[in-house]
């Protein structure tokens, strides 16, 4: 049976869409090929129609990934205002909802102890999406000049994604709250981003 292009295309989302969940879930090196094809009762063969490799899965995966995450932190900014955006992330990011499905969540702290070992275009894909992401902060931070801002964006997802990875890898579920918590009353003050001087910071244009 021959497929128009549409549906071609539709698949072809459907297969990134489900392993952008499942990296974020299980990790990059967790799904395979096969494994992931038949969750969407598509046959392996059939996933050579639509990627050369797991590698280009892999890199649409990620721009996938953060382009949904680019597009829930703008909606939860708009519905928050201006005066309440950086509360609303640091509370949407640090919440029990954000950490028990990670499969749903922000790219970083499930996938940023993964590039260390991947192929070089995947880590560049990873730091251009990473670098989009903080650029999209450093609109909601206190700072006076364009270099406070993103210094303070930097070290602000810097915190929320170390305290998610810390808050999922503890099996003591009470501790694990706690972090959240210590960690939404941190971040979310202005003055602790205040304190973050930008004249050091460092962030290269896009290449």
């Amino acid at each position: 049976m021959r497929y128009s292009k549409t549906h071609k295309q539709q698949t072809h989302q459907r297969i990134v869409g489900m392993a952008a969940r499942r990296f974020r879930r299980e990790g990059i090196a967790g799904v395979g090929v096969s494994d992931l094809m038949q969750s969407l009762e598509l046959t392996h063969g059939g996933f050579y129609a639509h990627f050369t490799s797991k590698q280009q899965l892999i890199l649409e995966a990620l721009r996938a990934g953060f382009a949904e995450s680019a597009a829930h932190w703008a909606r939860v900014s708009a519905r928050a205002g201006k005066d309440g955006a950086l509360r609303a992330m640091v509370e949407r990011y640090l919440s029990p909802l954000h950490r028990d499905t990670p499969e749903r969540g922000c790219m970083v702290p499930t996938l940023a102890p993964e590039m260390p070992r991947q192929r070089g275009e995947v880590r560049h894909a990873f730091t251009e999406g990473l670098r989009e992401f903080v650029a999209q902060t450093a609109e909601h931070m206190p700072g006076e000049t364009p270099q406070q801002r993103a210094a303070q964006a930097q070290m602000l997802l810097a915190g929320l994604a170390g305290t998610m990875l810390l808050a999922r890898a503890v099996d003591d579920p009470a501790w694990s709250d706690a972090l959240l918590a210590l960690g939404r009353r941190f971040f979310s003050d202005p003055e602790t981003l205040k304190r973050v001087a930008g004249d050091s910071a460092h962030m290269p244009p896009r290449r």
